[in-house]
């Protein structure tokens, strides 16, 4: 009989869409670490269904803190940067109501803390969104003090868990630009993480997606070491 030690919880809350962050996020936890999802409606990328998923998160933080965990992401890009700077605080006021003592965070969070750790100043941005929403990622990114140097977006509202990685891989490769500190490819939902570390070797420089980006912060906040080898983020102690 196979015996499991799970000693360490961690908890995210995703879009009901969301059939990526899972399986990418599996391989690369510690051992003796576990991932509980809870769910929030969504559909498409709409301004409408972002806007609505957010009244999801008190009942779905509410059940994932019962499971007792380490620390909770808000695991959706879009849904955390939707209202602009500062969004994400608000939404981390409301889980923080729903889980009292647990450690959480949004992407959005997790993202800007990730390119701060990783001194990117000047980035390069591939999203799979329509280009009404890129473009408030990229107010967000400049409010916050960091350059978008470049920028592509592939106009999806869903289904962009079905774009392989390897087409991805091709975009960012494109778009590099020698004045960019670092790489960001945005949603939790869009297949790059198996690509990051030939793009860092391609590349020469930092690239992080929403999912990397949203494990490392978990597992900063659970308290806990990191799993090298993947991309620098993760390869950091």
């Amino acid at each position: 009989m196979v015996s499991f030690d799970w000693r360490h919880r961690l908890a995210v809350l995703l879009p009901s869409s969301n059939t990526t962050f899972e399986p990418e996020v599996w391989p690369l936890l510690p051992p003796g670490t576990s991932l509980h999802v809870g769910r929030l409606r969504l559909r498409a990328d709409t301004l409408e269904e972002l806007e609505r998923m957010v009244d999801d998160v008190p009942l779905e933080t509410q059940k994932l803190a019962d499971v007792h965990p380490a620390a909770i992401a808000f695991g959706c890009t879009a849904g955390s940067f939707l209202g602009g700077l500062g969004y994400d605080k608000r939404i981390l006021d409301v889980m923080a109501q729903f889980a009292p003592g647990v450690p959480c965070t949004t992407t959005t969070t997790s993202v800007l803390a990730a390119l701060r750790e990783l001194n990117i100043h000047r980035m390069i941005l591939y999203t799979p969104y329509p280009e009404w929403l890129t473009m408030r990622q990229v107010d967000l990114f400049t409010r916050a003090g960091f350059e978008v140097i470049r920028y592509a977006f592939l106009g999806l509202e869903d289904l962009m868990n079905e774009v392989a990685p390897g087409e991805i891989y091709e975009a960012v490769k494109k778009l590099d630009d020698p004045r960019a500190d670092g790489v960001f490819i945005s949603c939790t939902d869009f297949p790059s993480t198996v690509v990051l570390p030939s793009l860092e070797q391609k590349l020469g420089k930092p690239v992080i997606n929403s999912t990397v980006s949203t494990l490392w912060m978990l597992l900063r906040s659970a308290g806990l070491g990191y799993r090298p080898g993947h991309c620098r983020l993760l390869s950091i102690t």
